[in-house]
């Protein structure tokens, strides 16, 4: 009966971090084509670009952040527009640190009084049209995908002494395959090396080489078990511990997550 109820995936894994990134899908290419004159191209002066169809009811979608060989859409989770004088788009941006900017957003391109900036964690930068012709060729020789970031969190937790336990996986699919575990303190975590996952509608264990991380998804509980021993940890909500995530705990120390203000 509970097999017929419950669907069960057991996974047999040997992946180390390398194997793990290596399998991770690159960014599907975009085609601009379609809207290719209707693209303006905004720097800051350096070699940092952002592409826009500004004042469109499409507009968030075609919103793309690189350097003059690579540009990635970003995803847009707010919109603002006032006739042809004025736009605000937020965009996803997890590094913003709530506690030091109450008042802020993740990040945020605005067009206001002619006037184009970008706003990534009380860092202000303006941003300035180039001309058509270095237009002409960033557009031409450019290469456009979409967004860069594929990883989304599934778990946090910790134990009473400040030990670390974070989950990830891939966003374009749910296949237990695709998930990640990684131990430690806050600023050194390290990924563990995975020798079985069991995932189902009653929660999820993941066998590393160091132990086993359980999780019960309905209630929310989860432990740590090392052998003999079990630790039960507090459960932290993802939603709410997102810098903590990006930028505190190590866990995507040296990555890009191809925003704005990976540069700016």
């Amino acid at each position: 009966m509970a097999s017929s109820i419950f669907r069960v995936l057991v996974v047999t894994m040997l992946l180390g971090s390398v194997v793990a990134q290596a399998g991770d899908p690159k960014p599907k290419p975009v085609d601009i084509r379609p809207i290719h004159d209707d693209l303006i191209v905004l720097s800051d002066g350096s070699d940092h670009f952002v592409v826009l169809k500004p004042f469109d009811r499409a507009s968030p979608q075609n919103f793309f952040y690189g350097t003059s060989k690579s540009f990635y859409r970003q995803k847009t989770v707010g919109a603002f527009r006032s006739g042809q004088e004025r736009f605000e788009w937020t965009f996803w941006e997890p590094r913003w640190n709530p506690r030091a900017q109450r008042s802020g957003r993740m990040g945020n391109l605005k067009f206001k009084d002619g006037v184009y900036t970008v706003l990534c964690s009380g860092r202000l930068t303006t941003l300035k049209p180039v001309p058509d012709a270095r237009r002409r060729v960033i557009l031409g020789t450019g290469n456009f995908f979409e967004r860069k970031w594929n990883r989304r969190g599934f778990a946090l937790a910790r134990d009473e002494t400040g030990v670390y336990f974070f989950v990830d996986r891939l966003t374009d699919r749910e296949d237990s395959r695709s998930f990640r575990v990684f131990m430690g303190p806050r600023g050194n975590m390290k990924q563990l090396k995975m020798k079985n996952v069991v995932y189902d509608s009653a929660g999820a264990i993941f066998a590393t080489n160091k132990g086993d991380l359980r999780l019960v998804l309905n209630t929310k509980d989860a432990a740590w078990v090392e052998g003999k021993k079990r630790t039960t940890l507090i459960h932290l909500p993802l939603r709410d511990n997102r810098y903590l995530i990006y930028a505190e705990l190590g866990v995507y120390e040296g990555e890009t997550l191809g925003t704005p203000c990976d540069d700016l």
